[in-house]
């Protein structure tokens, strides 16, 4: 780190790569009227790239616009390389003009570049997106961390194998963030932190999405889950066991072949729940 806490740019003893020097490219702030697609080599918009135009239009920031890449096209005009749907969507806020860098390409090269622009790309996962909107304080990663820190666990910013995350360290982002979105903040807290607190809180399996997922699922589905003891239920109830009791259930019945897994957990799970607030207990072997 430098003294403005910037990581500089840095190869280290990494051996240097001597390619010829192509043209240094130009940026320039292009009229949208001077830009085209290709169809040769561009892709099409179908009705998901239209919602994903309106989603940029509609949160459009000039701090999350990258320059779009261009190659001349002859009489003024450009091909669009990457950046079509930030183009689209700059157009619908009312903008007659992009940042680009324009690159002198053939017809060949700008395919290629498409390509690799497009598919030789690093993948950005949900982790990096947490991490980076936790650090932006947004919303929703903000309330995310907070809910699970509520219960008494941990929402991972990186992934950890399961042979060294922890009981109570919770990867799975996308579920607390659905929790958070639809105002079931209340709700996640409580049924994680009854699962952390329970008998078996301290095995890893307990924090499988095959096991979380259906039981908050089915807490959300009760009347009511506040009529629901959670910690005397889940001191009767094995989740992890019950998953497994699923399991076994639908390799003997071919009917239940038919749902998937967490479909049937889910519902043998809320037939619990409902007998255990109407009579207070449920057979060891409804337990599973």
């Amino acid at each position: 780190m430098t003294h403005d806490g910037l990581r500089p740019i840095d190869i280290g003893e990494r051996p240097h790569v001597v390619a010829p020097l192509d043209e240094i490219p130009t940026l320039a702030r292009v009229p949208i009227a001077d830009l085209g697609l290709d169809d040769r080599y561009q892709r099409p918009l179908g009705p998901s790239n239209w919602r994903a135009i309106t989603k940029i239009a509609q949160n459009f920031d000039w701090k999350r616009f990258t320059p779009i890449l261009v190659a001349p096209a002859g009489n003024g005009r450009f091909a669009i390389i990457d950046g079509q749907h930030r183009t689209h969507a700059a157009l619908m806020r009312g903008y007659d003009k992009v940042p680009a860098m324009v690159v002198a390409m053939s017809i060949d090269e700008q395919a290629r570049a498409f390509s690799a622009v497009n598919g030789d790309v690093t993948a950005i996962t949900i982790f990096h997106l947490y991490k980076a909107a936790l650090f932006a304080q947004d919303f929703w990663a903000v309330k995310s961390n907070e809910i699970v820190r509520a219960a008494d666990c941990e929402l991972l910013t990186y992934p950890v194998s399961s042979a060294h995350r922890k009981p109570r360290q919770l990867m799975q982002i996308g579920l607390v963030r659905d929790h958070v979105e639809a105002d079931r903040c209340e709700l996640f807290t409580a049924g994680l932190r009854a699962v952390a607190h329970c008998p078996y809180g301290d095995h890893l399996e307990a924090y499988a999405s095959a096991v979380l997922k259906p039981w908050l699922s089915a807490l959300n589905a009760l009347e009511d889950w506040h009529e629901l003891n959670l910690g005397a239920f889940l001191e009767v109830v094995n989740l992890v066991k019950l998953a497994d009791h699923v399991a076994a259930m639908r390799k003997k019945e071919q009917g239940l072949r038919r749902e998937p897994a967490s479909a049937v957990y889910r519902r043998t799970l809320l037939a619990q729940m409902r007998k255990f607030i109407a009579t207070g207990s449920v057979r060891p072997s409804e337990a599973a």
